[in-house]
């Protein structure tokens, strides 16, 4: 089995920690078992799903073969990837495209929130260009289980 990824790329912790505790229940509501490959800044809370913790770098470019290795291992329905606030959004789509073959689905999200477009608009903006989806800080839980459910074809 080849398991759908969801990968979560952004500067705030904290919105990739909210983001990731809401899909995980929300793809955990609809019957889909969840693995949580978790790269954040720092270790993420407990979220009700197994989490395999890539240490040692950057899985866009260090590490990207142990985030191969993870995957190819994920016993799950979907593979939920939290990436670290310095991953490049250029090299972890290049990454993330190799991924997509018949079978399986690959949404990458850029959860983008004001602080970082005022400081870092240049980081804002190739959040925006290689993410497969930009959403703000405040979409609501319905948005986001839509656009998950129309990902993995539900």
């Amino acid at each position: 089995m080849q398991p759908s990824i969801i990968a979560l790329l952004g500067v705030s912790v904290i919105l990739k920690e909210r983001s990731a505790a809401e899909t995980v229940r929300l793809l955990q509501r609809s019957g889909r078992t969840v693995e949580v490959l978790d790269n954040a800044d720092r270790p993420l809370p407990d979220l009700g799903a197994p989490v395999v913790r890539l240490r040692g770098g950057c899985v866009c470019c260090g590490i990207a073969s142990e985030l191969l290795r993870a995957i190819r291992a994920a016993r799950a329905d979907v593979a939920l990837l939290v990436a670290p606030a310095a991953a490049d959004p250029e090299l972890l789509a290049t990454l993330l495209d190799g991924m997509r073959v018949a079978g399986r689905a690959v949404l990458s999200v850029a959860l983008l929130d004001a602080s970082t477009a005022l400081r870092l608009p240049h980081l804002d903006a190739k959040l925006r260009l290689h993410a497969d989806v930009a959403l703000p800080n405040d979409v609501p839980a319905a948005v986001w289980e839509r656009l998950i459910d129309a990902v993995l074809c539900v």
